[in-house]
């Protein structure tokens, strides 16, 4: 997951400022869910800045600006 991160995703998470596990779980029994795969729970706080200099329309004061967050897991 950190690899992931650290070089497929890392252009897209520029403002990835804090990235630390907080949590990780002991590998669990088979699970029938799971196809019978064993499984792990990874919990992570981060802290995420994202710059948007952009208006969504020029002159005037700025009422709204757009967010658009697309989150993608491999």
């Amino acid at each position: 997951m950190l690899e992931a991160l650290e070089t497929r995703w890392a252009p897209a998470l520029s403002g990835l400022h804090e990235f630390h596990l907080a949590t990780l779980s002991s590998i669990g029994p088979p699970d029938a869910r799971l196809a019978n795969a064993r499984s792990r729970e990874l919990e992570f706080h981060f802290r995420f800045e994202l710059v948007i200099d952009r208006p969504e329309s020029s002159g005037g004061i700025i009422r709204r600006v757009p967010v658009v967050i697309h989150l993608e897991l491999a």
